[in-house]
């Protein structure tokens, strides 16, 4: 099952060089974000990693990832928890991040657009279960 952001993501997806994806896997051993898979689509580099190939990555990677997403209209980068919770950042403009909780029981999603910086703040912050971003980041519903 693909999230509303992931299907945004109309180019094929592929693979990442090998020396890229074997830095990524070295970082995740040291500084992986706790039991998150992550996911996104970044068109300028050629990268998509689907929510069915989400695989772990590590915070800082996560960040600089999401500083490149952030200047591109259309990019995003999902995390999803050991709870199958997605939190997912969309760049709808330059700079201007939508965040949200797809909530498919409920035929919407908890969201707010955010700056790049309180986006990467978000990242770089990030533990436990991901539905208490609701709360913390003042997420409101929206029907699809």
């Amino acid at each position: 099952m693909t999230t509303p952001i992931a299907r945004r993501c109309t180019g094929a997806l592929t693979r990442l060089p090998l020396a890229l994806g074997l830095a990524l896997a070295a970082a995740s051993c040291a500084t992986a974000p706790r039991d998150y898979r992550v996911f996104y689509c970044v068109h300028q580099k050629k990268e998509c990693v689907s929510p069915d190939h989400s695989a772990a990555m590590s915070r800082d990677a996560a960040v600089n990832l999401m500083k490149t997403a952030a200047t591109e209209k259309g990019a995003f980068l999902g995390f999803v928890d050991s709870k199958d919770v997605t939190l997912q950042f969309y760049t709808r403009q330059p700079h201007k991040i939508w965040v949200e909780i797809p909530a498919p029981e409920k035929k919407g999603s908890y969201g707010a657009l955010l700056t790049e910086e309180k986006a990467l703040a978000v990242i770089r912050d990030l533990s436990g279960d991901l539905e208490s971003q609701k709360a913390t980041l003042g997420l409101k519903f929206e029907a699809w």
